[in-house]
């Protein structure tokens, strides 16, 4: 009897341990792919796809990125002793690649109409092939300028479809669109109102797609506020923003509802060199998450980028960038915790 209560009692934990294991896995990508896309997106939310565009006279325009960094945390391992997997390499430099393409189809003082298509590539070393990642990216975006409150502002609207490539093999595809109004309410201060809807399709489900796939609707509204100094000729800025978004995906652990805040400084220093920083808080909030208490991540991010112009068309930038997530249960949920410092630089180029 006692062997049987014993056999029944490793049966029972087998089959408990067997989804965290496998879900730590799939989260682990998912935080992944998840922290490189909400970094991307807290930059260009609000913003044109298509800033390098600065004079508008051009039909077509190139732009792009090259750059290595170096990140400590690839894999996003836990900062818990428990959940982390010995032996593994986490650390590795990562050579990123980003080339775009634009098409002006149509332009007037008060519409504009673009087509582009941008690709990226990020390529690691140390092994860690499986976190190579691509991404071609195709859209057309739409812009109409008109005067509010006496000042310039525009409304725009862009769709674009993401096709997402990780080790060589497709990752997840997306269709997303994008609206942004832009205008200045009071002499330097320029605001931002924004709204991005997106709908997900991961190629892995999980093991168990009710629970686990991460396919469904993505939403984002927030706002940016800037401030320009005009004792600095408007080349230097304060700006803070709150952004609202919620999840609702197939599976029930990957539905969220999130609260997000950003403050930033950028500044010229001497010459051509200019500083920018920014910190950003959320807070996610895994509403359908398996297990009591729910699960409720605290993410906090802050960067610090050098800039200099080399020249009209190529910029350097060099950056350091720190994230720290704290799971408010992290007695139960400690796996989603982590720390991740990535630094490096970029040559950004326009023609």
């Amino acid at each position: 009897m006692k062997k049987a209560t014993v056999a029944m009692g490793l049966v029972a934990a087998v089959l408990f341990l067997n989804p965290l294991v496998a879900s730590a896995d799939e989260q682990r990508q998912e935080k992944w792919h998840d922290e490189k896309s909400e970094m991307t997106q807290s930059q260009e939310n609000g913003k044109s796809s298509l800033l390098y565009d600065k004079d508008g006279k051009k039909r077509w325009r190139i732009y792009g990125k090259t750059g290595y960094e170096y990140d400590d945390n690839v894999r996003l391992h836990s900062n818990k002793p428990f959940p982390r997997k010995e032996g593994l390499d986490a650390s590795a430099g990562r050579y990123t690649i980003q080339s775009g393409l634009a098409y002006k189809m149509y332009k007037d003082e008060k519409y504009e109409a673009d087509l582009f298509y941008r690709y990226t590539l990020s390529l690691h070393d140390d092994s860690l092939n499986e976190f190579n990642f691509q991404d071609h990216i195709v859209g057309v975006y739409g812009k109409r300028k008109f005067t509010m409150w006496g000042r310039p502002s525009y409304v725009s609207a862009r769709y674009h479809f993401d096709h997402g490539m990780k080790d060589g093999d497709t990752h997840n595809s997306s269709n997303a669109l994008s609206f942004a109004w832009v205008g200045e309410w009071a002499e330097n201060w320029q605001l931002t109102v924004y709204e991005r809807l997106a709908w997900k399709n991961f190629r892995n489900k999980g093991f168990n797609p009710d629970d686990t796939s991460r396919d469904g609707f993505y939403h984002r509204t927030g706002f940016l506020q800037k401030y320009f100094f005009e004792m600095f000729d408007r080349k230097s800025e304060v700006n803070f923003g709150y952004e609202f978004g919620f999840n609702v995906t197939e599976g029930n652990r990957f539905d969220r509802i999130s609260n997000g805040l950003r403050v930033g400084f950028e500044t010229r220093l001497i010459e051509k060199i200019f500083f920018e920083t920014n910190l950003f808080w959320q807070s996610r909030y895994y509403h359908h998450y398996p297990g009591d208490p729910d699960r409720h991540d605290i993410h906090w991010k802050h960067e610090y980028i050098l800039k200099r112009d080399l020249t009209k068309n190529i910029r350097l930038e060099t950056f350091y960038r720190r994230t720290d997530v704290n799971n408010l249960h992290d007695g139960v949920q400690g796996r989603f915790n982590y720390n991740r410092n990535i630094y490096g630089f970029e040559l950004k180029y326009a023609y």
